[in-house]
């Protein structure tokens, strides 16, 4: 109908996962006046990083190469989903802080990044989809089943395994992970940062059944490989951090004023 994937699949994982999510938040009693300009900042977020990651990935292959950075090569950058998922969350969390300090407007940041850490593995997972119609982020030559049969534009075939369809299953499994958590109430505040976690564990993972090489591959390792470990890094130095601060003793200033407190009239 004219429409490319990548519009298609898109507009498709916004109906799915974001109409839902705007659902749960009103029920949780937030307020949203303001979402649609967050929503739509937290687009050019998401379009901003996927961009920007796409930049990268071309200076890490010329540093890899050991040539010089191109106009050329900035033209030919792809558009990288890590980059999209973490200008579009970053843009958002950014703008309920502004929201929270400039705007007499009720909300709470834990709930709705919790929110958003079980609907957009769901918009993550059918987007996806669209790399499948639109030939892109292909696997590795493979004739087994759910073999992945290209035509290409040279007159010549391509014969790949599965890699987006087995993506965006693990990007659907994350979803139901995070929304059996959302509903029993466990881990409340933490849920996005744990999507974050399972996804970048998976994404790590299935770099390896990837065929394509504009994702960047430098000593057998990809770009996308390199941001999932020094995610994992980061959320394990803020996982340990947290655990210490909650096992650290009450400052002894703190415990002299709540015995204080207890004791008034």
């Amino acid at each position: 109908m004219g429409v490319t994937p990548y519009y298609f699949f898109a507009g498709l994982a916004m109906l799915i996962a974001m109409i839902p999510a705007v659902v749960v938040m009103l029920k949780k009693g937030e307020d949203l006046r303001w979402f649609g300009w967050q929503f739509l900042f937290s687009l050019f977020g998401l379009l901003l990083g996927g961009r920007f990651f796409g930049f990268l990935v071309e200076v890490f292959n010329c540093l890899y190469e050991g040539r010089g950075l191109t106009l050329t090569d900035v033209g030919h950058s792809a558009f990288v989903a890590y980059g999209g998922i973490f200008g579009f969350l970053l843009v958002y969390f950014l703008s309920l802080r502004w929201l929270e300090k400039h705007r007499d407007t009720f909300l709470r940041k834990d709930v709705q990044m919790d929110v958003l850490g079980v609907f957009v593995p769901l918009f993550h997972g059918t987007a996806r989809f669209s790399c499948l119609f639109a030939g892109c982020c292909y696997g590795v030559e493979y004739d087994g089943p759910l073999m992945v049969h290209y035509f290409l534009q040279d007159g010549g075939e391509r014969f790949c395994f599965p890699v987006q369809i087995l993506e965006a299953g693990c990007l659907f499994l994350i979803f139901l992970g995070m929304l059996v958590l959302y509903v029993r109430g466990k881990h409340p505040g933490e849920l996005v940062f744990r999507y974050l976690g399972c996804y970048a564990v998976c994404r790590f993972l299935i770099e390896f059944l990837r065929g394509d090489e504009v994702r960047g591959l430098y000593f057998g390792v990809s770009f996308s490989q390199i941001v999932s470990a020094v995610l994992l890094l980061i959320l394990a130095i803020r996982w340990f951090r947290k655990k210490r601060r909650a096992g650290s003793p009450e400052p002894e200033s703190a415990q002299t004023a709540e015995k204080w407190a207890e004791n008034q009239p």
